[in-house]
């Protein structure tokens, strides 16, 4: 008769996340993940990063062809950039290239920086890859927002109403126009629409409760032009975009349908993110062994108090670092006068914040704008 013999679980060693610039604390606990695996969780960890450590940590992250990580020292912290492989989304028309004298370089490849991320020396590696993806998906929202137009008139002129460089303070003083209502249908409005040029067709429309229809779009792609289409725009490549509102609201509907690809584009994002090859936000990932690992990788079996008073002054200086002070003029009266109304007793409070109840002037928060005012 044999006896299966249990395998001890398989340890990871601590050193190995000392590339990164991450070192286990004093006595810090293990944990035994999905019985086959004794590690010490992230969060034992404390940060002590420099320049090459984070380089190390970001060349362990994929992230889809078209864009590429760069990352930088800031007086404090560091941060992290994407740049996006691509053509420009404005073309200059061949009429005013030859005007000016210059070659029309409409198609040619070209790179653009997104904004800097703050990675902050206390950032652990698994956050800086979280930064990554949205550092990523927020590059890519912003192209593919500059790529969807609408024609607005009978001369066939088209304008993007949805890319990021709309000019709000000089929208506020034309609010009537922008919010008025459209009388249009929505079949109207699907004709008016393109992305990077093409049109937009509904292939089906399906009612889902008495105030709301689904609507199955497709992009009218000629096959000549697929295969390129599919390069530049994978996320939508043989995909239908789903968009459900209000049929009578075709103002609605073209917010909707913007949403509706930029959730698409977000989760193709998500799909081609990696963290050493690993599909760390893939949706093959199982929820539910997710859930359990999150519970395991949260309660070691014993705690010392050597390591309990190392983890309570490290959690104590990352949040303490993190506090902002109270601003002045307006913006600090409208912090203190919300801090006042909110009744924070717990936390850490600005800095140069004093709670003055007895001399705290009246206030009311606007139902509308959501604006402290006096």
């Amino acid at each position: 008769m044999t006896h299966s013999t249990k395998l001890a679980p398989f340890k990871i060693p601590a050193t190995e996340l000392h590339a990164f610039g991450e070192f286990s604390l004093p006595q810090a606990p293990h944990v035994t993940v999905f019985e086959r695996i004794d590690a010490i969780p992230q969060q034992f960890f404390r940060v002590q990063r420099n320049l090459t450590q984070l380089e190390n940590l970001v060349t362990q992250i994929t992230v889809p062809f078209e864009f590429m990580l760069f990352v930088g020292k800031l007086s404090v912290g560091y941060y992290l950039q994407v740049g996006i492989i691509g053509e420009e989304n404005y073309p200059t028309s061949v009429v005013s290239a030859y005007a000016s004298g210059q070659s029309d370089d409409n198609h040619q490849v070209k790179i653009v920086y997104g904004r800097r991320w703050l990675i902050e020396e206390s950032t652990p590696s698994s956050e800086v890859l979280q930064t990554a993806l949205l550092a990523v998906q927020k590059a890519r929202e912003h192209e593919l927002r500059e790529k969807l137009s609408i024609i607005f008139n009978t001369q066939e002129q088209q304008g993007t109403p949805f890319n990021s460089h709309q000019d709000a303070p000089l929208m506020r003083h034309v609010k009537r126009e922008l919010q008025s209502r459209l009388s249009e249908t929505i079949s109207d409005q699907v004709s008016r629409l393109r992305f990077d040029g093409h049109r937009f067709s509904v292939t089906r429309t399906t009612p889902v409760s008495p105030t709301q229809t689904a609507f199955e779009l497709d992009f009218d792609i000629p096959a000549h032009g697929r295969p390129e289409f599919s390069r530049r725009y994978p996320e939508f490549a043989h995909q239908t975009l789903l968009v459900v509102c209000d049929p009578l609201q075709a103002n609605q509907f073209l917010h909707r349908v913007v949403e509706a690809m930029l959730t698409q584009s977000q989760r193709y994002t998500c799909e081609n993110t990696r963290f050493s090859g690993f599909p760390r936000f893939g949706s093959q990932i199982n929820a539910v062994s997710l859930a359990r690992f999150s519970y395991q990788t949260r309660r070691p079996a014993e705690v010392s108090a050597v390591f309990h008073q190392h983890f309570k002054r490290m959690s104590q200086q990352v949040d303490g670092d993190k506090v902002p002070s109270i601003n002045a003029n307006e913006l600090g009266a409208q912090q203190r006068a919300k801090l006042a109304l909110s009744g924070v007793q717990q936390g850490h409070l600005p800095y140069d914040y004093e709670q003055e109840k007895a001399e705290a002037p009246k206030t009311k928060l606007s139902a509308q704008s959501g604006i402290l005012s006096g």
